[in-house]
């Protein structure tokens, strides 16, 4: 058993990209409720995808940057998710952190509701996706 298993969350994290790279389409962004008794966080959702992720500062301010600071205009805007060795609570841990898919034509204006999705293309470094679908 992958202890992860036992720890199921409705939102994305660093151990379900398996140590690779997935180009995905964002399907909408929303605020969600994340811990009781907190303030709602920002939640990126993808076309396709069972899981939406925690939308941190740090990568609000990639999205901000690369798309505007209005998240409508993020939807079918493909990007790469990817993990990153991160500082938190005084530890290095894995992270996740997003950015802008360069390599796509353009974002589409009117995005179907669920397009094929595909990896990034292989690159030096961290290994990249070999299947076709997302395992989140």
């Amino acid at each position: 058993m992958n202890i992860n298993d036992a720890y199921a969350s409705k939102y994305l994290k660093a151990a379900d990209l398996l140590g690779k790279e997935y180009r995905v389409i964002i399907g909408g962004v929303a605020m969600e409720q994340v811990v009781e008794e907190e303030p709602d966080k920002p939640i990126l959702h993808f076309q396709g995808g069972k899981k939406g992720m925690v939308l941190n500062k740090t990568n609000a301010m990639e999205m901000q940057s690369a798309l505007g600071d209005e998240t409508a205009d993020w939807v079918g805007a493909p990007i790469v998710l990817f993990t990153a060795k991160v500082q938190f609570n005084g530890k290095v841990v894995d992270g996740l952190r997003i950015r802008l898919d360069t390599t796509a034509s353009s974002p589409p204006v009117h995005p179907d509701p669920e397009p094929p999705l595909e990896q990034p293309p292989a690159q030096s470094g961290p290994p990249t996706a070999k299947d076709d679908g997302l395992p989140f």
